[in-house]
Order: structure tokens, then sequence, then C-alpha cells
């Protein structure tokens, strides 16, 4: 940028004026840095300086009225009107058929030359994503149909065909593999593959040295588990599926938890969703899907608390999927002891693998903004919110939450929103405590404009109703005498938007944002990715009434 441009080009000519003094390194080094400081300083100010016009435009607010007490915006007694319920019995019957996303009959024409019985069965796979790289996991998703889980042996089996088998990938390096699973050492020729599996159950975010480092003190510190990636891959066996196996019907779908379920913004949209995308981009969409989790809640929860909250987020976003069908979620383990009698247990569909990242690249989100609403309808239509109705009034909701990216004026915003709004729209406050996910669904079906910090807590907001608003307090990463690399390539002394990267393929939301600009504008003047921010009112009234505006002059269709 040109702040970059300017501090480099100081420094240089600093340098060179004292290499021609011919001074010694080390006072060298010493003036050096002392004007690199001082240049960044400078910088620093003249940034915040930038925007203090636009602040001059919308003078704080320090009103001498007193607070008033907002309501909270679901509590004892609150309800949906009737048009906006839906029971779980015709909650299907309300949504689009995702079965028209669902592939047809694959080509079936018998050659003659396949050998041995009709009768016998095998294994078969159909895969998006790359398959060229062994070490291509990411974003790879299949449909086995005919794979089986061996009981006693604890392990998945391909039977593929021992003449002429289907190669699984064609390596750049290695040429046509037969196996879905690579282990180090296997091949005597090089190059030698490190263990592979072939598709990833959650989340991987590729880690560099200082992640790493960060995530070996928390296992051995704070004794969390590493937030390793679960793999999968199937053992081939050459040869038809035995006699004596059982036949699951449906499709079921293998997964494991994500790294932190006990955040919404992650279990929602990096756990859950995935799971829906895949049948749907794999063409074999079900109401009733059947899912087996890789591991339990127990993984990532250390007391009871967590235990409920990681359990009510599967509950809430992860049970819609599989219908009023009577199947439940279950773990592996619990797969395996439930037909601890049989030897081999066959699916007819199998889908593993998928999409998961959400936030940390814009590219992995390209292409979903349709299949996220989609995702938002079939969620509300499970917890009995009717996705087509419309809120008949205007709610302006404010999410309270204390603590990092916080609001510090909290009790002012909401009297100055009150005060100004009050007369038009119901506002209110929530902070999520108590509430069911359904009770959550309901109390944002009623919502036309929400007022929320950035992170985890607004990632509940997709859920709102087609055309209403969100408006999302912006962070700001503060300018370091160091050079820091940035997680979401951040300008330092920007108004930056959390998981922009996720909210811009948000179609069916307006998107609006408080930014930020000024150390004044967070708590104590301390400006950070995490710090609480102080709102000015004025501000913000602009924003709720431009959004006002946009609704009342939209034309119904």
């Amino acid at each position: 940028g040109v702040h970059d441009t300017k501090t480099c080009g100081t420094r240089l000519a600093v340098l060179f004026w004292l290499a021609r003094q011919r001074l010694g390194p080390f006072r060298i080094v010493v003036l050096a840095s002392t004007v690199w400081i001082a240049v960044l300083l400078l910088i620093r100010r003249w940034e915040y300086r930038v925007y203090v016009d636009e602040e001059l435009e919308y003078p704080s607010t320090s009103e001498e009225a007193p607070f008033v007490d907002l309501p909270l915006c679901w509590g004892p007694g609150s309800a949906l009107a009737p048009e906006q319920t839906l029971s779980r019995d015709n909650a299907t019957a309300a949504l689009p058929d995702l079965s028209l996303f669902n592939r047809q009959a694959p080509i079936h024409i018998s050659s003659g030359q396949r050998g041995g019985s009709q009768q016998e069965r095998f294994s078969h796979f159909q895969c998006i994503g790359d398959l060229e790289d062994i070490h291509h996991l990411e974003d790879r998703s299949c449909v086995f149909t005919d794979v089986c889980y061996n009981v006693r042996e604890q392990d998945f089996v391909f039977f593929a065909p021992s003449t002429s088998p289907k190669p699984v990938l064609f390596d750049h390096k290695l040429g046509r593999q037969f196996s879905f699973r690579h282990r180090a050492g296997e091949r005597p020729d090089p190059p030698k593959t490190a263990d592979e599996d072939f598709v990833f159950l959650n989340y991987h975010k590729h880690q560099g040295p200082i992640e790493k480092v960060r995530q070996l003190w928390r296992a051995g510190v704070m004794g969390a588990p590493a937030a390793t990636p679960v793999t999968w891959s199937p053992r081939v066996h050459s040869g038809p599926i035995p006699a004596d196996h059982i036949r699951l019907p449906g499709v079921h779908l293998i997964n494991a938890p994500i790294r932190d379920p006990l955040n919404l913004g992650h279990a929602v949209w990096e756990d859950a969703f995935p799971a829906f995308l895949s049948m749907l981009l794999l063409g074999v969409y079900t109401p009733c899907l059947k899912i087996i989790r890789f591991s339990g809640c127990e993984r990532w929860s250390h007391n009871v608390t967590e235990m409920r909250l990681c359990s009510k987020f599967e509950d809430g976003f992860i049970g819609p999927l599989t219908g009023n069908c009577g199947s439940t979620l279950q773990t592996l383990a619990q797969f395996a002891y439930a037909y601890r009698e049989r030897n081999l247990v066959c699916f007819e569909k199998l889908v593993v693998g998928g999409t998961y990242g959400a936030f940390d690249d814009e590219r992995l989100n390209v292409g979903k903004d349709a299949f996220i609403s989609m995702y938002r309808n079939v969620v509300l239509a499970w917890h009995g919110v009717n996705p087509l109705a419309r809120p008949r009034s205007h709610q302006i909701l404010l999410v309270k939450k204390k603590g990092r990216r916080g609001v510090v004026n909290f009790e002012e915003v909401g009297s100055a929103l009150s005060r100004q709004f009050g007369n038009t729209a119901n506002v209110c406050y929530t902070n999520f405590l108590g509430l069911t996910i359904s009770e959550q669904m309901s109390m944002l079906a009623q919502t036309t404009i929400a007022v929320t910090p950035c992170g985890g807590t607004s990632l509940i907001f997709p859920f709102l109703p087609e055309g209403a608003y969100i408006i999302m307090v912006n962070y700001m990463m503060p300018q370091s005498l160091l050079f820091r690399p940035t997680a979401h390539n951040e300008c330092f002394g920007c108004s930056w938007t959390m998981d922009a990267e996720f909210w811009n393929h948000v179609r069916h939301v307006n998107k609006m944002l408080y930014q930020v600009f000024r150390p004044s504008d967070f708590e104590n003047n301390e400006v950070s990715r995490n710090s609480a921010v102080r709102i000015n009112t004025a501000r913000l009234v602009v924003l709720i009434d431009s959004a006002f505006r946009e609704m009342e002059m939209q034309v119904s269709e």
C-alpha cells in the first residue's frame, strides 16, 4: 500500500545517509530502528485521523435522558402468528422438492463379458473433487454404494472385482491407483507416499509452525485434545461381497465433530451444513438421512455444561437432516455395538467427505449461496417455523454480549433506539441464554433488523426472514511495530468484517456494517480484533433508518 511504500522509502534513505557518514554498524542499526519506529507511529496517528470527518458528521450522543429498560425479544408467553408456524408433520410438504437435485439412474448395459455369477455384488463409488493427487483430500466428497463395515475388524471394506477394477485415482506422479488407503513404504519405487486416506470427515485447516506450537501447548498445558483432522478410507478387498452380510437401505453419512463444536458458527456452517451440501452435490438428497458420527461430543467437552451445549447444537442443526424418520444421531462405536452380532454390515449408499471450511477462504463458499438458503428453510421448518412467512411488523433485535467484541455502551444504544424507533418497532434485546434452538428460530422469525457483534454470535442470523437486515459491528487490527501476518488479509487500521468470507454468500439477508476507525471506537482505546466497541448511536440510527426505508419501498412478489 501507500503507507508501506513511504515507510520503506524513508528507511532506505536514512540507511543510505548513515552509510555515507561511515558510522559503525551498531549505530546504523540503532538509528535506523529509531527512525523506523518514529515513522510508523506517525503513520499510525495519520491513519486514525483520516476518518475524523465522518465522526464529525454524526457527533457523539451523550444524552442525559434516563436509560430505557429494553424487553426481551423472546420470553414466557411469546408466540408466533399462526401463519408463521408449521407442525413437524407438514414441515416437509412446505419445502421445495430437493430430490430434484438427485441423479438419475446410471447406464446399465450388459456386455456379456462380466465373469462370475450375475448374483455377485461389488462395491462402487462416485466422487467430486480432485482425483489426480493422493494428497488432495480437501473438498473431495464421495458416495459409496455397497461399501461395508466389518464389525469384528472395526474397518470399512470396499469389495472390488479381481479383474479390471476401476482405478481410484490418477495421480500426477504415481499414475493409476487402485487403493483408497495409502501408507508410507508400501511402494518400493520412489517417490514413496506419506500416510494418506481418501477424504476428510471434518474441517481441516492448514497449520503453520506457530499454529502447531499453539496446538501442542493447548494439548499439554490445558488438556485440550489436538485439533487434528479426522480422515477416512476403506480397505480394498478383491472379490464379491460375502453372502452373510446385512444391507442397510437408504442414505447414510459418516462425519466427525468440528474442532470447535461449542462455537455456534463453526458447529452450524462447518459441521451440519456441509452434510446437507454433500447430499445435494452428490445427487443423493433424502429427508431421512442416517448420520453416523465418528465420535461424540465427549471428545471436545470438558464438563456437563459443554456436553449439553454440544448436544444442543447437534440436535438443533444436524437433527433436521434426519427428518421424522425415526433415526437418531449415533457414534460409530454405538453403531458397531448395535450390530455386534453381525460380521459385515453394508450400506446401500454411504456419503463421506465434503467442503467443510466456511470462514478462512472465500473461495470455499463460491456457489453455495442458494444452498445456504435451502439449508435455512430445512432447519426452520424442522423447528416449527414457516420459512416462507414474513413478519407483519418491525422488530429491532439487539444482541447483548459481554466481554470480547461486545458493545460497551449497550444501555445507551438500546435507549437511543427505543426513543427513536419505539413508536414504529418493537425494540428488544437477547443474549440467547436459556432459549432452545426452536425458541431462537421463532424469535428470529419476528425480526426485521438485527444489530449484533461480529463472530460466532452473529452466525445464527442467516436464519432471519427473507429480506431482513443485519447490522454487524466491525473490528480493527492495530498497527504494529513488527510485521505480523493476518489471518484474513486485513489491512492495519482498517474497519473489517469478521467472517466476511461467509457472509458475502448469504443472499437472503441484507448486510450492513457498523464500521470502526479510531481508538476511541473501542473500550479503553484498545484497538484489537477482540476489543469491545463503543457505538455512536447517531451513526447507528442512520443505518437503521435507511433499512426501514428500503423495506418500505420493497415491492412484494
